[in-house]
């Protein structure tokens, strides 16, 4: 079964910079939080990074998400998932905060504690497929939300900002919500089957046992002696073979 984020957990220590309260006080300035109350610190602490320091236009980007327990005591915290944690991206220098939802699967409930004891820490990653449009130096913010009532109330904890910058030719075309181009996708399979960039194929938009999406497309050789279809599960979102299929063929694909 997919699953594109794990949960980890451990002890670590994380030193908090004054500087994050200037950031959140710049960050309500903008005007696109307007709804959270924003605090550098807390109870728990955040700390995001992100996979690469410079990625192509259309290129996904995966963050990690770190919250520690340092309130001195055992909580029952909110786990970060799309529901808890907000993530918005801008150019740098600028006020421009835009939100951008993760990858996640409808099977996911929104809200669910877990006990943390006093230091620990749980560890999640995301992929994000709508911060990597725009050429130049951006900035990806991230706000969590410990609890219900935070969810509910609008109260959020606020990260230090992770620059990166998106630079070079594009490597994806993606469509509004952030999927892989049909297009796109079949020129992924055929570079996996090893076919010429000609080769006939068939793409299928499908949805999973995870409830994630994949194209699922089937690619036929051109030359004689090489007949016979190839199939591959293509994700959406990273745009990287998940795992090789059995040829769809004719069959109706399973619920979009």
């Amino acid at each position: 079964m997919q699953r594109n984020t794990c949960l980890r957990r451990g002890r670590v220590a994380v030193a908090r910079a004054a500087a994050l309260g200037v950031l959140a006080a710049a960050f309500l300035a903008a005007g696109c939080a307007s709804n959270d109350l924003l605090k550098p610190e807390g109870p728990i602490a955040i700390d995001v990074s992100l996979d690469k320091a410079t990625y192509r236009p259309g290129e996904a980007a995966v963050c990690a998400v770190a919250l520690t327990n340092r309130s001195g005591k055992g909580l029952d915290v909110q786990i970060p998932n799309f529901a808890s944690l907000r993530f918005y991206y801008g150019p740098i220098g600028t006020d421009i905060r835009l939100e951008r939802q993760p990858v996640a699967s409808p099977l996911e409930p929104a809200v669910k504690t877990l006990p943390v004891v006093r230091g620990e820490t749980v560890r999640r990653r995301f992929v994000l497929t709508r911060v990597t449009q725009d050429a130049g130096r951006q900035a990806l913010h991230v706000i969590y939300r410990s609890g219900k009532e935070d969810i509910d109330r609008g109260v959020g904890v606020i990260a230090r900002a992770v620059p990166f910058v998106v630079d070079g030719h594009q490597r994806y075309a993606r469509d509004s919500q952030g999927l892989l181009m049909e297009r796109d996708a079949k020129r992924v399979a055929r570079e996996a089957a090893g076919a010429g960039e000609k080769a006939a194929a068939d793409a299928r938009l499908v949805r999973n046992e995870a409830g994630f999406l994949d194209w699922w497309v089937d690619v036929k050789k051109a030359a004689p002696a090489k007949a016979g279809a190839k199939s591959f599960f293509v994700s959406p979102y990273t745009g990287r073979v998940r795992a090789a299929a059995k040829p769809h063929g004719r069959r109706q694909p399973v619920e979009e």
